[in-house]
């Protein structure tokens, strides 16, 4: 603000990263996903992107290019600022949250928290050893009987409860069934974490009764 010099911002330093495939190999698809609303001040200057030409005009001067394996979505809430000549260059997919419905994300969180196979470790890998024991002592595991309890509480008190909040209650600022649901996970993962810390076979607390307590009081303080 003093110097008026030219900084980047994180639109262009992650657009030139994936433009010039410093994340991932030259052939791994880039996406770059702007979350957020889509206001007429700062869109309007992605029209060279959105068009043809695919170039990113900065005003310093630059120009980038988009790679062939790039591509770019924005996930806006509404597009009530959008003009018509950025809705035109793009391809629009408009999705009721009720439609997605929040058993999806679920399903995704108790897969990545699900015990996974056994795998081998190489002995003289010791970066790999280091990785793995400290994903042991700061993360959780989640055993075949204790993904299905947590699926079967869900099934039974989430979809209740969400009725509850929606016919009874009164919200003081508006939610969707995935932002509870996201709440809820989030308490869920931090109590699980200091109750059951390490893989699944360490068996010195009732991990079932530690599961169920925690997704009970994430529960009340989230949905």
């Amino acid at each position: 603000p003093i110097s008026t010099e030219w900084t980047d911002g994180i639109l262009a330093i992650n657009y030139r990263n994936a433009a010039t495939s410093k994340v991932g190999t030259v052939d791994d698809r880039k996406w770059v996903l702007l979350d957020g609303p889509v206001d007429a001040i700062w869109i309007e200057n992605m029209n060279t992107v959105l068009d043809d030409n695919k170039k990113l005009c900065l005003m310093s001067g630059e120009i980038i290019a988009m790679s062939d394996v790039m591509s770019m979505i924005f996930e806006p809430m509404d597009l009530l600022v959008a003009s018509p000549a950025t809705v035109s260059r793009c391809g629009m997919v408009y999705m009721e949250p009720e439609q997605l419905g929040w058993q999806p994300i679920l399903e995704s969180w108790l897969a990545k928290w699900k015990v996974k196979p056994v795998k081998a470790v190489v002995e003289t890998n010791e970066a790999a050893a280091s990785v793995a024991a400290e994903y042991a002592t700061n993360e959780f595991e989640l055993s075949e009987e204790e993904v299905e309890r947590l699926r079967l509480l869900f099934d039974w008190l989430v979809e209740p409860c969400m009725c509850l909040v929606r016919r009874e209650l009164k919200e003081v600022s508006p939610t969707v069934d995935s932002g509870l649901l996201e709440s809820l996970l989030g308490l869920l993962s931090c109590f699980l974490r200091d109750g059951i810390p390490g893989t699944a076979k360490d068996g010195k607390a009732p991990r079932f009764k530690l599961v169920e307590c925690s997704f009970l009081f994430a529960l009340a303080w989230s949905v």
